[in-house]
């Protein structure tokens, strides 16, 4: 099984990534085991104690709250680059996620500051889908 490398974290740390903390706590005295669960900071994860809370490719045409505004993300795209083909790359990625390797980096900009899963950790197992916690 693969594991969460700091190349898949780092892209995310200007952008305040949220993690799920799943520290497990041995009681001494009762020997019961202590779920500790709630939001950590990123540094949590790398100390291998919590994961990532990610959206996956799929939400880009599904409406987000991001800093407490919402929107469409690739409705937002089309609007803000109607020049650029990024809301058709958009299309490209949700057809097929291989294709995020072809996207233009500003669009990977957007997603990364989204917390979208361009790395597919979701599917490893490695991230939370955030549609999972509500």
């Amino acid at each position: 099984m693969e594991k969460l490398k700091l190349e898949h974290l780092a892209p995310y740390l200007p952008y305040g990534l949220k993690c799920w903390s799943t520290t497990i706590i041995l009681n001494s005295e009762t020997e019961n085991r202590i779920y500790e669960m709630g939001l950590i900071s990123l540094r949590g994860v790398l100390k291998g104690t919590g994961i990532p809370i990610l959206r996956p490719l799929s939400d880009l045409t599904k409406e987000i709250a991001v800093n407490g505004k919402t929107f469409v993300p690739k409705e937002l795209l089309e609007a803000r680059y109607y020049t650029l083909d990024l809301y058709k790359q958009c299309d490209r990625i949700i057809e097929d996620s291989r294709w995020i390797n072809q996207c233009d980096y500003l669009l990977i900009q957007h997603l990364l500051e989204w917390h979208f899963d361009v790395f597919g950790l979701i599917e490893k197992g490695l991230a939370i889908d955030i549609n999972t916690l509500n």
